[in-house]
């Protein structure tokens, strides 16, 4: 499958990918995989995280790989696959085991997680999570506030456990994860410098911590921020508002979660000082239900 249009100068211009049914960004590089389950990359690529086994920026969308993929995530630094066969691919930077090989070197073409099968991955800014098939959550990588969730703030270089809950989705920032269940509860650990986690407070959190009274269709993690959308399509934000991240109209952190008024959405993608979302009025009543 060939580019539909490529703009490329020595500005910034429009680049379109291939169509496409997954989507990963992180700071300087971007993921795609198309229809045909084939995986491209563009971007800045330092410590090979575009894993075309070189440093060498990439300023239109590459394939990767002969490898079909079905889920990507592009972290800080590094970048994460799942195979239609459910194996994990890793590749970029490692320099908290956030590859999660066993150890902390950086991979500039894909490696394979050995022994391990999974249905989703995200990645934060230096840690990592994988989903299997029983929709158990394990995670690794850098862990200084507990964003591991594993009751301490040791790293991990391989995935580990966090027992006793089922997960849906998750949303990995740089030092804070979220995560909703498979009763759509909210769960929080982390960094909480800003009130980020929603919990009331600025207290890091080891463990996840459920934030009570909240059913949650999506969630999404900006640096600072957090963006959820409930069940009932209301959007509520917490954490830093410096920069109006929060969208309620005034500055001022918030602990907890907080409606924005008179707003709802079926989508959200919370950047590291920005929000965007898709209006509930785009779709059809029958499309929400």
């Amino acid at each position: 499958m060939g580019l539909d249009k490529i703009y490329n100068a020595d500005v910034p211009t429009l680049t379109l990918f291939p169509k496409a049914q997954a989507i990963s960004v992180s700071k300087s590089h971007s993921l795609i995989i198309d229809l045909n389950n084939q995986v491209w990359g563009a971007g800045f690529n330092i410590q090979g995280k575009l894993g075309l086994g070189s440093e060498i920026f990439i300023r239109i969308p590459t394939i990767i790989s002969n490898i079909k993929a079905k889920s990507i995530a592009a972290g800080y630094h590094y970048s994460l696959l799942i195979d239609l066969d459910n194996n994990i691919w890793v590749y970029g930077d490692n320099d908290t085991g956030q590859l999660g090989l066993g150890d902390r070197i950086k991979q500039k073409t894909l490696t394979l997680i050995p022994d391990f099968k999974g249905k989703l991955v995200t990645a934060g800014f230096n840690h990592s999570a994988i989903i299997d098939l029983e929709d158990n959550v394990w995670m690794f990588g850098a862990n200084n506030y507990g964003q591991l969730g594993l009751g301490d703030a040791i790293y991990r270089l391989t995935p580990t456990l966090i027992s006793g809950i089922k997960v849906k989705q998750m949303s990995l920032s740089e030092n804070y994860t979220m995560l909703i269940d498979m009763n759509d509860n909210l769960w929080a650990f982390g960094s909480n410098d800003t009130g980020k986690l929603g919990l009331g407070d600025n207290l890091v959190r080891h463990i996840p911590t459920m934030i009570p009274d909240l059913k949650v269709r999506q969630v999404s993690t900006g640096m600072e921020h957090t963006v959820i959308i409930d069940q009932n399509y209301n959007v509520l934000t917490c954490g830093s508002n410096y920069h109006g991240d929060l969208g309620l109209g005034e500055i001022g952190d918030r602990t907890v979660f907080t409606p924005i008024p008179n707003f709802k959405a079926f989508y959200v993608s919370a950047g590291w000082f920005n929000t965007m979302m898709i209006a509930t009025d785009l779709l059809s009543n029958n499309e929400l239900m």
